[in-house]
């Protein structure tokens, strides 16, 4: 066990390690740091959407941390289903799965303002917001990624995350246009698949840092029925 915040539900407090790949696949989710901490009783062993009970939670942290490691080692799917006997990522909209690694990102940092739950006007739950992250290898740099997330993520995004919070994200990068003084202009954001909490244990017992916006006041999304209504 040790003193942290829980992965799952972000409560402070005493965590049991979770194994993101367990049984035959435990001593390389040890060797790869594929573990998380998380409440033993809530969200690790017993609750309603604990890891060892709600399949929809353990498969979500499953695709989360496949993406991860295919990140961290240059890996493709077939080289993952290799390693650890199965793809978890969801491929329903790809004809090859080889093509999936082209387009994933996952990102941790601090978010820069308060979400706001949206409704699109064909009643989608929406929540756009920008994550502060450090850029590897460069001092004193920070990168401002813009996200959204859709429906359940989002609710679960406004509902938990404040400005400063530290947040842990994976999806695609996608592009939209918007329309300003007639010209047609483009942006690009993350469609965020599984969002989780990022507070480590150096974290946990401090105030979260606030974080400055950066200014972009030209953003006006063009009105289709299934765009952000802001």
């Amino acid at each position: 066990m040790r003193y942290g915040t829980c992965f799952l539900c972000g409560k402070t407090g005493w965590l049991e390690e979770h194994h993101v790949y367990p049984g035959p696949f435990r001593d390389k989710s040890e060797k790869y740091g594929l573990k998380v901490g998380l409440c033993g009783e809530s969200c690790h062993r017993n609750g309603r959407y604990a890891a060892h009970q709600c399949r929809e939670t353990s498969d979500a942290l499953k695709q989360f941390w496949q993406i991860k490691y295919m990140m961290a080692h240059k890996a493709s799917v077939a080289d993952f289903r290799a390693a650890f006997g199965k793809n978890y990522l969801e491929l329903d909209y790809y004809d090859d799965e080889r093509s999936y690694p082209m387009n994933i990102i996952a990102i941790s940092g601090r978010l820069t303002r308060d979400p706001e739950l949206r409704t699109t006007p064909n009643g989608k739950p929406v929540v756009e917001f920008t994550v502060a992250v450090d850029r590897p290898g460069v001092k004193d740099q920070t990168d401002f990624i813009d996200c959204v997330a859709w429906e359940k993520k989002a609710e679960f995004v406004a509902r938990y995350f404040k400005q400063g919070k530290r947040i842990e994200a994976s999806g695609v990068l996608t592009t939209r246009t918007y329309e300003k003084n007639g010209v047609k202009r483009k942006r690009t954001e993350v469609r965020c698949d599984q969002v989780f909490f990022g507070e480590s244990k150096k974290d946990s017992g401090s105030t979260p840092q606030a974080v400055p916006e950066p200014t972009n006041d030209d953003f006006r999304p063009l009105p289709d029925d299934d765009d952000i209504p802001f």
